[in-house]
C-alpha cells in the first residue's frame, strides 16, 4: 500500500548538505500500527514527514497504492495529504475558543461534508474517544490526555487510510497515555498508523511493527505481526470547502472570542467615524465655496459679480437662430 525505495531526504544548512534520511527501504499496510523510534536526529521525524507529504524527497521513489510521487509538486502533495493522510501533533494544535465538538466539526467542514453527514459522524467519534459529556466544553478547560483524544478524534473523523503521529503521549501523564496508546490501536484495525517515539516501552505490547533509526538509516525493522499485503488504501473522498460554510466560520470566528469581537466592533467603529466626520467636513467646505460664489469654472471671484444658476442644474447653451 505504502512503499519507500531508496528514499534520501538531505537538508542545506549554509551550505553544508546535512542528511535527513538516507535509502530508506520501507513497505507498509494498512491495519498496522508501527512505532518507529530512534535518538534525537536520529531521521525518525524525517521520515514521519516525508511518509506524510510534509516533505519532499531527493533520491529514490515512493509509491502509494503502487503510483509513484516522486513527481508530485507541492499542489500534488497536498492533494496526497487530503485524500491519505491525517495528523495528530504533540503540541495537538486545537483551537482553544472551540468546543470538542466544533474542534472535530471544523475538519469535516474544511473537507465540504455537508451539514446532514457532520452531526451524526461528529457525534459518533466524539463518543469513540470517550469524550461525549465534553463535547460542549471549550477545549481550553480540558486536561492534556482530553486534548489528545480531541485531536485523535480530529484526525479519524477526516477518514483518511493513514494516520500519522509525532510523539503524541508525549506531553501526557502515564495514564491519559495508556488511554490514548488504546484508541490508537482500536484505530489500527481498518487504518494504517504510524507513530514516532522515544518511548517504545509505551507501545512495544501493540505494535506489529517497530522500526529503529540511528543517523537516517533504518537498523532493525522488526515485524512482529503479518497483515496482509493485497489491501489497498482508499482514498479519503474529500470536496473544497463550500461557500456557506465559509460564511459560517466567518461568523463564528467572529463571535466566538468576546474580546475580541469586542475589540473588532470598536476598530470598526472608529474608522466608520472617522470616514463620517472627513465626509462631513469635505461636504461642508463645498458648501461654503458655494456661498462665497466660487465656482470651477469662474476661477476670478468678486463680489460684485453675480452667479447665475438654473432651477434645474442644466448648462447654459448658446442659442441657435
Amino acid at each position: 500500500m505504502l512503499e519507500l525505495k531508496k528514499v534520501s531526504k538531505f537538508y542545506n544548512d549554509d551550505g553544508n548538505i546535512n542528511t535527513g534520511i538516507l535509502k530508506v527501504d520501507l513497505k507498509l499496510n494498512i491495519g498496522e500500527f508501527v512505532i518507529i523510534t530512534g535518538e534525537s536526529g536520529s531521521g525518525k521525524s524525517t521520515l514521519l514527514n516525508v511518509i506524510s507529504g510534509l516533505d519532499s524527497y531527493e533520491e529514490g521513489e515512493m509509491y502509494i497504492n503502487g503510483k509513484e510521487t516522486s513527481h508530485y509538486n507541492k499542489y500534488d502533495f497536498e492533494e496526497y495529504r487530503k485524500k491519505y493522510i491525517a495528523n495528530i501533533f504533540q503540541d495537538f494544535n486545537l483551537i482553544n475558543s472551540y468546543t470538542v465538538y466544533q474542534n472535530i466539526e471544523l475538519m469535516m467542514i474544511l473537507n465540504g461534508y455537508s451539514k446532514k453527514d457532520i452531526k451524526k459522524r461528529v457525534l459518533e467519534i466524539i463518543d469513540k474517544v470517550g469524550l461525549t459529556k465534553f463535547k460542549n466544553t471549550k477545549v481550553s478547560k480540558l486536561s492534556g490526555g482530553q486534548k489528545q483524544r480531541v485531536a485523535i478524534a480530529r484526525a479519524v473523523v477526516k477518514d483518511t487510510p493513514i494516520i500519522v503521529a509525532d510523539e503524541p503521549t508525549g506531553n501526557l501523564d502515564t495514564k491519559s497515555a495508556q488511554n490514548v496508546i488504546e484508541i490508537l490501536k482500536n484505530i489500527a484495525k481498518d487504518k494504517l498508523v504510524i507513530i514516532v517515539t522515544h518511548n517504545i516501552e509505551q507501545f512495544e505490547q501493540y505494535a506489529t511493527r517497530i522500526i529503529k533509526m540511528h543517523d537516517g538509516e533504518i537498523i532493525e525493522n522488526k515485524e512482529i505481526k503479518q497483515i496482509d499485503e493485497n489491501t489497498k488504501a482508499k482514498e479519503c473522498n474529500n470536496k473544497n470547502i463550500k461557500i456557506k460554510n465559509i460564511v459560517k466560520l466567518g461568523v463564528r470566528n467572529t463571535f466566538n472570542i468576546k474580546t475580541k469581537f469586542v475589540l473588532l466592533f470598536l476598530i470598526f467603529f472608529l474608522v466608520t467615524t472617522t470616514l463620517f466626520f472627513e465626509y462631513s467636513n469635505f461636504k461642508y467646505a463645498e458648501y461654503q465655496e458655494s456661498l462665497d460664489g466660487s465656482s470651477t469654472y469662474f476661477k476670478d471671484v468678486s463680489d460684485n459679480r453675480i452667479l447665475i444658476k438654473k432651477e434645474d442644474g442644466t448648462p447654459f447653451t448658446r442659442r441657435r437662430l
